[in-house]
């Protein structure tokens, strides 16, 4: 390379390096000093590093730049956490698990339909009042981030079951309806008035368009849209034009605000008085892609108002066990109160909270909006929208534990209550910190990471920390191993040792061929190495599981033993304040 060249390189170098800082330097002055009431300058927080939390955004992906302490801090905010299953009621909670054994899935994806599809039923027939002038509707966006295989489509279909069928008794009875007006003479065909078109339960698929035609004439809004993939929502947005308000019309959608969209030619979209709830599965590299590809999704907040699951380990034993008729009908009567209910009340219900609840709420709202200044920024824009979350989800377990009940809700949503459903905001929050951080790190997030969540691997952890002085030459015996598991739940968590030792597998965690142990021969063993220290070192923190599950084999039942999931207290929410 020539004398000449290299100057010039060496002068491109210097630009973009200028460059570089001019824009951190800018950045640091635009995030110190903020206008208000467009004529004062005030001085924020000065950033303790003028360089280090600039936060240059480069093409294709977002926040890269920001110190990866944040993220500790997240995480340590926000653990990965079981669900509290305790919010349900008892025959709700046990119907989802049993599905979620039948079908040999997570559980942790079901509670977030469950949301949707009963704020489905409510529709606009009622909205949660937190103060004059703020209410939230019922209205959910469930996102369950799974692998291929894992089971995201057969749970929510099971789910929809009772929406299916009354969309198929609605379409049969439209049909017939038509065919009596059809068959009228024309003298009278002329005076009857024409059949109503078929209510919409549920879409599989939509449109601005499609929304405003299935909401024609709805008695209550509630419509729930259930997306196999869900990635055909987050990238078909504005499809029928390149640039637009689609998207914009989506959000005031989920906030339940009315909105209209013209279209090319001057054709009007107006929608109003809905209450649209949507479903989807997505897989984790494709959620991943998405958003490195489409970075103003992060932007436009289409993907803060998901509440997201996030698991890419899962292996769960396929056994005899049904989600039994009795299960079935159990959440069908639910579902079917809920929409009798809705359709037959003139009035919309205003759910306020109570004052005790109130002023949990708020104060749980501004702890956490005290510390969103240490959360990365791509975890910020989702801290509005859970606030938001904790008001639905409260009103509607105040809902569905009514109906279970088998009486009417009330006007007030008590203390209890909120605080269950900041328990389950805590748990989505957790949820959401993985989620995003696969997308923001570019290193995959360490599968074992995300077993902290399952009873089977909390449990194995107990017992492995019991038995580890009885390793025999750096072995232990899966069949030993398999019987210690049983008997420390009380329960039959595994069939046999086979599905066991496929679990071991499908932890990362080592087995041999036939060693001996214990006097015996033959034995298939678990290697005792650093892949289990690793493991139970993700179990630190958690206690030993000592509650007794009488008698009935219920996997997510031991998920309550060992991490605890009494009401949030204000432990919880003074932990918010504590600073690094």
């Amino acid at each position: 390379m020539g004398r000449a060249a290299r100057e010039t390189k060496s002068s491109r170098r210097f630009k973009y390096a200028w460059k570089i800082k001019a824009c951190q330097t800018f950045q640091h002055i635009k995030r110190r000093y903020s206008k208000k009431n467009h004529n004062t300058l005030i001085i924020q927080n000065s950033v303790t590093s003028k360089l280090g939390n600039a936060n240059l955004k480069q093409p294709g992906g977002f926040g890269k730049n920001r110190p990866h302490q944040r993220w500790d801090k997240a995480k340590e905010i926000f653990p990965r956490k079981n669900f509290p299953w305790h919010v349900f009621p008892t025959p709700i909670k046990d119907c989802l698990n049993q599905l979620a054994r039948s079908m040999a899935i997570s559980p942790l994806c079901l509670p977030g339909m469950v949301f949707a599809f009963c704020s489905a039923a409510i529709g606009r027939k009622a909205t949660v009042e937190i103060k004059h002038g703020w209410t939230e509707p019922f209205i959910f966006w469930v996102a369950d981030i799974r692998t291929s295989g894992d089971g995201k489509t057969p749970a929510m279909k099971a789910l929809r079951t009772p929406f299916y069928d009354l969309q198929k008794n609605e379409e049969e009875h439209a049909r017939k309806e038509q065919e009596r007006y059809d068959a009228l003479p024309k003298g009278k065909k002329e005076k009857a008035p024409k059949p109503k078109p078929a209510r919409n339960y549920f879409l599989t698929g939509f449109t601005l368009e499609g929304i405003r035609d299935a909401l024609a004439g709805h008695p209550t809004g509630g419509i729930i849209v259930t997306l196999n993939e869900l990635s055909a929502f987050i990238t078909g947005q504005n499809q029928y034009k390149t640039t637009g308000n689609d998207r914009e019309a989506w959000l005031e959608l989920f906030d339940g605000t009315p909105n209209k969209t013209v279209r090319a030619g001057g054709k009007n979209i107006w929608i109003d008085k809905s209450a649209v709830s949507l479903i989807g599965g997505i897989q984790p590299d494709v959620w991943r892609h998405i958003i490195h590809d489409k970075t103003i999704l992060i932007h436009d907040e289409t993907l803060f108002r998901m509440l997201c699951t996030f698991e890419f380990f899962s292996f769960y034993e396929l056994t005899d066990e049904e989600w039994s008729q009795q299960h079935q009908k159990l959440w069908s009567d639910v579902i079917i109160k809920i929409f009798r209910w809705a359709d037959n009340i003139d009035d919309t219900l205003v759910i306020k909270f109570s004052n005790a609840a109130k002023q949990y709420f708020y104060c749980y709202r501004n702890n956490l909006y005290a510390i969103r200044n240490e959360l990365p920024d791509p975890l910020n824009g989702f801290i509005p929208k859970s606030i938001s979350y904790i008001a639905r989800i409260a009103g509607v377990l105040h809902i569905l534990s009514a109906f279970v009940n088998n009486r009417f809700p009330h006007h007030t949503i008590e203390l209890n209550t909120v605080k269950d459903a900041i328990a389950v905001i805590r748990f989505y929050l957790g949820q959401i910190v993985d989620a995003v951080m696969y997308v923001h790190s570019q290193d995959e997030i360490k599968k074992t990471e995300l077993v902290r969540s399952d009873a089977r691997a909390i449990l194995l952890a107990q017992v492995l920390r019991q038995e580890r002085d009885n390793v025999e030459n750096g072995l232990l015996g899966i069949g030993y191993l398999y019987k210690k598991i049983n008997e420390t739940a009380c329960s039959t968590i595994f069939s046999s040792p086979r599905s066991f030792g496929a679990y071991l597998k499908n932890l990362g965690l080592e087995t041999t061929g036939k060693h001996n142990f214990r006097g015996q021969r033959g034995v298939r063993c678990l290697k005792w190495n650093d892949r289990v220290e690793n493991f139970l070192q993700q179990f630190a923190d958690i206690a030993d599981v000592r509650r007794t599950v009488g008698g009935h084999r219920n996997q997510s039942e031991s998920l309550d033993l060992s991490i605890s999931t009494d009401n949030t207290n204000v432990a919880d929410v003074t932990i918010l304040n504590k600073k690094n």
